[in-house]
């Protein structure tokens, strides 16, 4: 029984980074914006979709970079708290 949970932990972990890679990896959004973007000029989709889906994915890219920089904070805050203890 245990390798059945330890088989479904691993396969939790790998959907999890795929959903990671997904939504929060800045690199991965910029390129399906471009792709976006390509389909549009291309006429492949509508500019309804167009804007729709170009807010989506300016949205997650703002939420990645806020999220990046509350952690550079947070490290400098812990650093310089880390600092403090030791002087």
């Amino acid at each position: 029984m245990t390798m059945l949970f330890k088989g479904i932990k691993y396969i939790l972990t790998v959907i999890q980074e795929q959903v990671d890679q997904e939504f929060f990896n800045e690199e991965h959004l910029e390129e399906k914006l471009l792709e976006l973007e390509f389909a549009y000029e291309l006429g492949e989709i509508s500019e309804d979709d167009y804007l729709t889906n170009r807010q989506i994915i300016v949205d997650r890219l703002r939420m990645v970079k806020e999220m990046k920089l509350e952690e550079e904070l947070e490290e400098e805050i812990e650093e310089e708290l880390e600092e403090e203890e030791e002087g």
